[in-house]
């Protein structure tokens, strides 16, 4: 992810001390950099057999980020128009559960009550028709690395999101059902070199 767009600000301090008026000070900057975008990493999806039937194999097959924003500013974020949203999608993913780092996607920093970000995931179970699950993202608030009841369903820009699914499968009819935790952190912040100039 080195190539997503990172902003920083430091202040710049230059000596004129110096009596000569043609050498100019050498300097070394380094700047914390912070990420724009937000990083949403689908960390784990585990399935779990509810009843005595036999256990239908379950399938991840796709995962898609709805009402993902088109772009950011750095101090703020992109617009809330329809136009200004998007869906991002990884197809045939076809793992079968477990499964550990089934997906990360990138997104930028959505507050809209109107168009809020969701994932769904579509998941295939042996004898039975697809079935998806959708959940809406949610950033905790007084950072909390949980969210619980205490958030707002929104994503925040320089975080990062880890989904742990519980996919539970009724072995008698095959129907599942899908509970989702976070995991929610500040995207760790990088520090850059900038090179010597004059």
């Amino acid at each position: 992810y080195g190539n997503l767009v990172k902003y920083g600000i430091t202040d710049l301090k230059i000596s004129s001390n110096s009596s000569s008026t043609t050498s100019i000070p050498t300097l070394n900057v380094k700047i914390d950099v912070k990420q724009v975008a937000a990083r949403i990493d689908l960390q784990e999806v585990k399935v779990n057999y509810v009843g005595t039937g036999d256990k239908p194999k379950v399938t991840l097959k796709n995962a898609l980020i709805f009402n993902v924003k088109k772009h950011s500013y750095l101090w703020s974020e992109g617009g809330s128009t329809a136009s200004d949203f998007t869906s991002v999608q990884k197809n045939n993913i076809n793992s079968i559960l477990p499964v550990t780092n089934g997906a990360t996607f990138y997104v930028y920093q959505n507050t809209s009550a109107e168009n809020k970000t969701t994932m769904t995931l579509t998941f295939g179970v042996d004898g039975a028709n697809d079935q998806s699950m959708t959940f809406t993202m949610k950033t905790p608030k007084n950072n909390n690395t949980t969210p619980n009841t205490n958030y707002t369903e929104t994503i925040k820009q320089g975080t990062l999101y880890r989904l742990y699914v519980t996919v539970n499968v009724d072995t008698q009819t095959s129907k599942i059902n899908a509970t989702l935790d976070y995991e929610v952190t500040d995207w760790a912040q990088k520090t850059v070199d900038i090179p010597s100039f004059k």
